[in-house]
């Protein structure tokens, strides 16, 4: 036995919706079909294929039991998912905005392993309550002197990055992303630039500038370890410039760490300064981290231009370490007098 019922779409196109209500007991099923009517609305339960004489009609038995026939016509699309999200739509539709609620409903979410659903609902809770400690800590966070920080926050205020589950050195992490094709493309640059370097130190003048002309149209990510390995270190500071000029024209991340070392320790202050405004005209956000460990090092100096070095590029998410930065703990050798002899002093010192 079943009802029928008529329904107007909003395009005012009447089709027909068999309600069938099943003797037997329903059987929940692990996963569910969810039916997107192009009329609006859903519906939800499991899908079964029946079959008229005069059209493809789509049968599904629902949640609460009963079975529900549509037009395949008037079907927008179907998608099968587990019946534990269902349930969490129904709760999350019916529960109140308050913290308890959503507190209640991540929890739940936790037992039956929705592990984005859950983190919806404590994200919730942060809207309603943000310095909600309970919440937060689920989520991942920690006070750090009155600021909550994610896990990643701290690492990478310490100068680490996640790789595949773990934190690495921003060198370690360079490393562990080489594979055997770049190190070979790379191999190859540091013929082509040792002999191009060779050429500008000769005394010819037509091969001076080949060399120079060949190592001023590099632009390849692949090339910048052969020009840091080769240049960085160069005792002639018009290499080292140029240096400068040719790694700020070489697209990505890979010239980042090469201009922030040279923009840290290049022993001349025009040098330093040209590798620090190439960072700034680029998304230097990948950099921070180097000037970041170098707030770290044992010379004032060093420490000083890493300061000097996040002021340009910028980001507020550092302060706390230049505040500690600026209060030093290095270890100095120092003299001092021999306490084994004695001193006296009259009336007036």
């Amino acid at each position: 036995m079943f009802t029928e019922f008529y329904f107007r779409s909003s395009s005012s196109t009447t089709f027909l919706v068999c309600l069938l209500f099943s003797i037997t007991a329903f059987q929940v099923p692990g996963n569910c079909d969810l039916i997107k009517l192009k009329a609006g609305g859903e519906i939800r339960g499991k899908l079964q294929r029946h079959d008229s004489d005069t059209e493809e009609i789509r049968i599904i038995e629902t949640l609460s039991g009963s079975r529900i026939a549509v037009a395949a016509r008037q079907i927008e699309f179907v998608t099968n998912r587990p019946l534990s999200v269902e349930e969490y739509e129904t709760r999350a539709r019916q529960i109140s905005d308050t913290v308890q609620e959503h507190l209640e409903l991540a929890e739940w979410c936790s037992e039956n392993h929705l592990i984005s659903q859950r983190h919806e609902e404590l994200e919730k809770v942060l809207l309603l309550d943000p310095d909600h400690a309970k919440a937060r800590a689920a989520l991942g966070y920690t006070n750090r002197d009155g600021e909550w920080m994610t896990r990643d926050d701290v690492m990478r205020k310490n100068g680490y990055i996640k790789y595949k589950g773990r934190y690495v050195s921003t060198a370690e992490l360079e490393l562990l992303e080489k594979n055997e094709a770049e190190i070979a493309e790379e191999r190859k640059w540091f013929k082509k630039i040792k002999l191009w370097l060779t050429l500008m130190n000769s005394n010819d003048v037509q091969s001076q500038q080949d060399g120079l002309k060949n190592i001023q149209s590099i632009n390849d990510p692949f090339a910048v370890a052969a020009l840091a390995r080769l240049m960085g270190k160069h005792e002639n500071y018009l290499v080292r410039s140029l240096l400068v000029t040719t790694l700020s024209q070489i697209t990505g991340d890979k010239p980042l760490r090469p201009l922030a070392e040279l923009a840290l320790s290049d022993p001349l202050q025009a040098i330093r300064e040209s590798a620090l405004q190439a960072l700034s005209r680029r998304d230097a956000s990948q950099a921070i981290v180097y000037f970041i460990e170098a707030l770290k090092n044992r010379s004032n100096l060093i420490v000083r231009r890493a300061g000097e070095g996040l002021e340009v590029i910028g980001d507020e998410s550092v302060v706390p370490e230049l505040i500690s930065a600026l209060v030093p703990s290095h270890t100095y050798r120092v003299r001092v007098p021999d306490t084994s002899s004695t001193y006296s002093f009259g009336a007036n010192g």
